[in-house]
């Protein structure tokens, strides 16, 4: 009786009897009917199974599904048996046919299980296509050598006839190019091809024990990590792998880490020259970044990308003389992190041609916008001599303008920073060198006493570029020299004595401040007396500060005179005082008075007419002894004092 005849007796088995003799039928026959009475549904899906011991009927069944037109069932069974062997380079071709079948007859109608094909198709296509032992196995089977030129004919056929069908696809779709299917299979025939090489030229272990010829792209590591344990394990360790070979300094490991990231797509796009594409999409923020599992090196994200994606759009500028938008797309590519140090002359070339385009024969050049964008191309090219003279002369031109506005400080300040970028040009030594004297002698004018300090530090560095400047120098020794002064009243001697020498050493002889045998003591007492005087006699303040300014001038040096000057202050500070009563720090002032001075005249009255009031006060509060007292010493200072001339009686009450 044979298996066909054999359908009734089945039946009269118990049930799990009968599933046995079904599956042993099914693998004797390899019938579809057969094996579809016992390939198992899975529960919510459109997918079968079979037992592990019988695993080896799912390429048949597959095969039947396929024959009969049920390209999604067969898709499926050919998924199931991938996930047993994903690195079986025969088994991935099986599944790389069915599901581009799925994807090319549609037939499919959920759009996403169609796109899953689609990717599973590419994944599996790039790994077959660039796989040696598929080539070996394809031999073996056909009876045909493959030559290498022959082996490379038909994966570019294939590939061809792939991406024609994937491009159709994306037309139909309207997807973007950064999403396109065919970019897709770009990328991962890149990688795959990217991966043989390096795996050709490195030392690292290749995790993949089915052996070194199998290679793949993005995308089918991501299979990978979808079919569980120990695949997704796998996948993990071939990240690293890929991590190191990019830390290799090799080039082409670099580029694999880039392949096979997921901005993979962009570098694609970046190869094949489609900057604009790669910028748009990255500018707009559409890509993330995900780096292997302990990569310390470099960034090779999104920004990475970008920055490259920059420089090159930058560069095809260049070569079309878009001068300015060469810059920016040179800035645009600093900002994302790119290093510009191979670029630097590229960008000073672009820079100075882009200047040059906004002042070259024009009957106003734009010294303002030439000297900005010459400023942004040195940013990023800072060792370029050659802007830096450009912007130099840029900087006089605006200098110049300031000044016919009337803005010296802002003149001066762009002189200096043309000197700052060419201090050999003589324009420029010489238009600083005008405007630094104009500045100087406009603070010999104003003399701004509260600015001494920063004046000072200025006023040096101008005379260490260039120590001849004769109004700069009179400037510094005068703002040395009233600087000493300040000093000197802070009781800080040495450093006003420095300063004042200093101050003197800047004066020339014959000048109208040089003073022969002068010394520095000398200097600093008499510019202390000239600062005290002149003095309003009717103001106290003026004239306490006149007395101490003079007194700390005397510790320096006693000028001719200056002790009957002291003492005639003092005279005019005691009337004060004792037109205000204070008669008791009148009378103490008398120790202030130099015993140098030769005209006490003034003092002495002032002195009497302080203890004459005194007396009156004292003897009008009952002490008569006192007051007896301050009459003596009237008599003693002016003897013409009333009370010094009158005796006792009704001309004054004292007597």
């Amino acid at each position: 009786m044979g298996f066909g005849e054999q359908t009734d007796v089945l039946e009269s088995f118990a049930p799990e009897r009968r599933k046995a003799l079904a599956l042993f039928r099914a693998s004797v026959t390899l019938a579809d009917v057969d094996l579809e009475r016992v390939s198992a549904p899975v529960s919510d899906t459109a997918s079968s199974s079979f037992p592990a011991l019988y695993k080896w009927l799912r390429p048949w069944r597959a095969r039947g599904l396929s024959r009969a037109g049920r390209h999604a069932e067969a898709w499926q069974v050919r998924y199931e048996d991938w996930l047993a062997r994903p690195v079986d380079t025969v088994v991935v071709h099986a599944l790389a046919v069915e599901a581009l079948r799925v994807f090319a007859d549609g037939t499919e109608t959920d759009r996403r299980r169609r796109l899953a094909s689609a990717r599973q198709a590419v994944a599996c296509w790039a790994m077959v296509l660039h796989s040696p032992s598929y080539w070996e196995e394809l031999a073996r089977r056909s009876g045909h050598p493959w030559t290498p030129d022959e082996r490379k004919d038909a994966s570019d056929q294939v590939a061809e006839r792939i991406r024609q069908v994937l491009r159709d696809d994306d037309r139909a779709a309207e997807r973007p190019v950064v999403d396109s299917l065919e970019l897709a299979w770009d990328v991962e025939l890149a990688a795959a091809r990217c991966l043989a090489g390096v795996l050709v030229t490195t030392d690292c272990g290749w995790p993949v024990q089915a052996g070194s010829d199998l290679t793949f792209g993005p995308g089918f590591l991501d299979l990978l990590r979808s079919a569980g344990a120990p695949w997704e394990a796998l996948a993990e360790e071939v990240d690293g792998w890929v991590s190191d070979a990019g830390r290799s300094g090799e080039a082409s490991g670099d580029r694999l880490r880039d392949l096979m990231s997921p901005e993979g797509r962009y570098t694609m796009l970046l190869e094949t020259g489609r900057f604009d594409q790669v910028i748009a999409a990255l500018q707009a923020g559409t890509a993330t970044e995900r780096r292997a599992r302990g990569d310390a090196g470099p960034q090779h994200g999104p920004q990475r990308i970008l920055g490259a994606a920059l420089v090159a759009r930058a560069r095809d500028h260049l070569k079309a003389k878009r001068w300015s938008e060469a810059v920016r797309d040179f800035e645009d590519a600093a900002g994302a992190g790119a290093s510009l140090t191979l670029h630097e002359e590229e960008i000073g070339r672009a820079g100075r041609q882009a200047g040059l385009a906004l002042v070259q024969n024009r009957v106003r050049p734009d010294w303002q916008a030439y000297a900005g964008l010459l400023q942004r191309a040195l940013d990023l090219a800072p060792e370029d001599e050659e802007l830096k003279r450009n912007l130099a002369v840029g900087c006089v031109h605006l200098g110049r303008q300031a000044q016919h506005q009337g803005d010296q400080d802002r003149a001066r300040a762009r002189f200096a920073q043309a000197y700052e970028l060419d201090s050999s040009n003589e324009t420029v030594v010489a238009a600083l060198n005008e405007s630094d004297t104009r500045w100087a002698e406009d603070l010999l004018q104003k003399q701004p006493m509260s600015v001494l300090t920063r004046a000072i530090t200025e006023l040096r560095r101008i005379l260490d570029r260039d120590a001849t400047l004769r109004p700069v120098r009179k400037a510094l020794a005068t703002a040395l020299y009233e600087r000493s002064l300040d000093v000197a009243l802070t009781g800080a001697r040495a450093e006003a004595m420095g300063l004042m020498r200093e101050a003197r050493g800047l004066l020339e002889p014959g000048s109208d401040d040089w003073a022969p045998g002068r010394g520095p003591k000398e200097a600093v007492a008499t510019g202390l007396c000239e600062r005290a005087f002149p003095v309003d006699v009717s103001d106290e303040d003026e004239l306490r500060n006149a007395v101490d300014v003079i007194a700390v001038a005397r510790t320096y040096e006693v000028l001719p005179g200056i002790a009957d000057e002291q003492a005639a202050l003092l005279a005019h500070l005691i009337g004060l005082l004792c037109r205000n009563e204070d008669y008791d720090e009148a009378i103490r002032l008398v120790r202030r008075c130099p015993r140098d001075a030769e005209d006490r005249s003034g003092l002495d009255r002032a002195l009497a007419e302080a203890y004459a009031g005194r007396a009156r006060r004292r003897l009008s509060e009952g002490d008569t002894a006192a007051a007896h007292s301050d009459v003596r010493a009237v008599r003693k200072y002016d003897p013409t004092h009333p009370l010094a001339l009158f005796g006792p009686g009704d001309a004054d009450q004292l007597w």
